[in-house]
């Protein structure tokens, strides 16, 4: 089932709901250039915080060895596209795809970044992240590894704190923490609600 397929099975509503991604929005599957260019850019209801393959196919604009390690790693429909339509979409991650995204909703503050989040998420809203670190936020699979192991600390100032990145074969459930990836290897993507979400925490 392809991704507005699945909105439609929940009952998504086109005109009242809104879709919030955790990054990783290309690279997956065959319409990534309509990913960013419609449903991101034009759509109203679909967002989405910056991801590790946004990343490297924002930079491979000027670093040649970025964009092979792009093409490796599933960017090979850049091929296909114009040089002019890309700098449109490599826009598109520029404008669109913060590194965190915080959504307030009637059960406490959701914040959605890709792979990690500092101990207190106040830092993406208030402090001058090195590209070191949002890399990290990017990249950096050991808080989920720790949450499996039942090692995780708890993300101050934020009710719970959504990511992907790390392919699981179900949820990986934190303190307040919950990594969400589930299409590779659990065969099924996953899609919350925000009371379905704040529920992984309350079990």
């Amino acid at each position: 089932m392809n991704f507005l397929g699945l909105l439609s099975s929940r009952g998504f509503s086109w005109c009242n709901d809104r879709v919030f991604l955790c990054g990783d929005t290309i690279d997956r599957g065959e319409d990534s250039a309509k990913v960013l260019g419609v449903l991101l850019s034009q759509s109203g209801f679909a967002f989405s915080c910056l991801g590790n393959h946004e990343l490297m196919f924002y930079e491979s604009m000027w670093d040649v060895d970025e964009r092979r390690r792009h093409i490796r790693n599933g960017g090979n429909w850049v091929n296909g596209e114009s040089e002019e339509r890309l700098d449109r979409l490599r826009g598109v991650v520029a404008e669109k795809m913060p590194l965190a995204i915080t959504v307030e909703t009637e059960y406490g503050l959701i914040g959605l970044s890709h792979a990690s989040a500092p101990d207190d998420w106040h830092v993406f809203e208030h402090e001058e992240l090195t590209y070191a670190d949002c890399y990290r936020f990017l990249s950096d699979s050991s808080q989920c590894s720790d949450a499996a192991c039942g090692k995780s600390a708890q993300i101050k100032n934020v009710g719970l704190s959504l990511h992907g990145h790390t392919n699981s074969n179900e949820i990986v459930v934190g303190r307040n923490q919950a990594w969400i990836d589930t299409k590779y290897i659990g065969g099924g993507e996953t899609l919350l609600t925000a009371h379905e979400a704040f529920s992984l925490i309350s079990r």
